[in-house]
Formats: structure tokens, C-alpha cells, sequence
């Protein structure tokens, strides 16, 4: 089975990628986990053209993913990606944060930078509409912020930046198009 994700790059001619996704495990404390595997084979062919054409494994990674969990237990689907330096546990209080502020619990102070002409910075409303209304596709951490990369992957990228704490009094969002490497 092959799956691709959208803004995914076609494999060099010669080669076959392959995407394989583990069942999600339930994590404790809530969330679920699981990872996607990308396999890259080449082909190589026989010496007898007449004969079979065998592939190859050339390179194969792993890429963990988190989602918020119900009673019902794990999700199929709407999972994020994370950075394998950001642990799971943590990938999963900061999704729940992002959920709660997008409830209206708790949400912080926005700076914002519109780099597209969207207007998303427009209204304070509106921003937060847009907050809710877009989906995280990434998470990580870099030096001592979290951030989170929503939207469409391969697309228009809002991300979402702050320093984690009790009460996060400020988040900064940008919206940009990413380069196209």
C-alpha cells in the first residue's frame, strides 16, 4: 500500500517509496502515539530480463506522530507530527493546551504576522476563528519555545509560537508560504 501525504515529493525514478503506519497505542495520562515508516527501495533487475525484478531496501525512517485521545480510545486520524527530540508526553500536554485556548480557557495574548495578505491579522476575532479553525501538522521545540506548524502541509503554514508555562501569557503567530524546497 502506498500513501502519500499532500506537498510530498515524487521518489527518484528507479525507486519505489512506501508509507507504513503502526496501530496508535494509548499513552498514560491520555494521548495516543504512533509512528510512520517511510521505506525507499530501488529495483534491481535479474540478468535474465525474462526473470523476476526484485526490490531492495535502501533506506527506511521512522517518524513519531501524537493525537488527543477519548474514552473511546485511540483516533484514526488527525494525528501531528513531532519532532523526535519532543518527547510524546509533552507533544500531548501542548495539544491539549492548543485545545483549551481554542475552547476559550486559559488562551493567551496573540502577536501576529500576516506575510500572505490573508488579513489574519485583521481582528483579535477573528485570529482566534482562524486559531480554531486551522489544524497542526507539527510540533516541536526549539531552545525553550513550542511550536506548532497548522494548516495545510505543503501549503500556507500558520505557526504558532510560545514559551510553555503554568499560564502562557503571550503566543506569537505568523503566517507565511514556505519556500518551496
Amino acid at each position: 500500500m502506498e500513501v502519500r501525504r499532500e506537498g510530498d515529493a515524487l521518489p527518484p525514478p528507479g525507486t519505489t517509496e512506501l508509507t507504513m503506519v503502526e496501530r496508535a497505542t494509548a499513552l498514560p495520562g491520555g494521548g495516543c502515539l504512533r509512528h510512520y515508516w517511510r521505506v525507499s527501495f530501488s529495483r534491481l533487475h535479474s540478468d535474465d530480463t525474462a526473470g523476476p525484478h526484485y526490490l531492495d531496501a535502501d533506506r527506511a525512517r521512522s517518524h513519531p506522530e501524537v493525537a488527543l485521545g477519548s474514552g473511546a480510545g485511540c483516533p484514526t486520524g488527525d494525528y501531528v507530527g513531532t519532532h523526535p527530540d519532543l518527547a510524546p508526553a509533552v507533544a500531548i500536554v501542548e495539544l491539549t493546551r492548543l485545545h483549551e485556548w481554542r475552547a476559550g480557557h486559559g488562551a493567551p495574548r496573540y502577536r501576529c504576522t500576516d506575510r500572505t495578505g490573508s488579513r489574519l491579522c485583521a481582528t483579535a476575532a477573528g485570529l482566534r476563528r482562524e486559531l480554531a479553525r486551522v489544524q497542526p501538522w507539527m510540533i516541536l521545540r526549539e531552545q525553550d519555545e513550542i511550536v506548532m506548524w497548522m494548516g495545510q502541509r505543503g501549503g500556507v503554514v500558520t505557526e504558532l509560537r510560545y514559551v510553555p508555562s503554568d499560564h502562557v501569557a503571550t503566543a506569537t503567530v505568523t503566517r507565511f508560504i514556505p519556500a518551496p524546497f
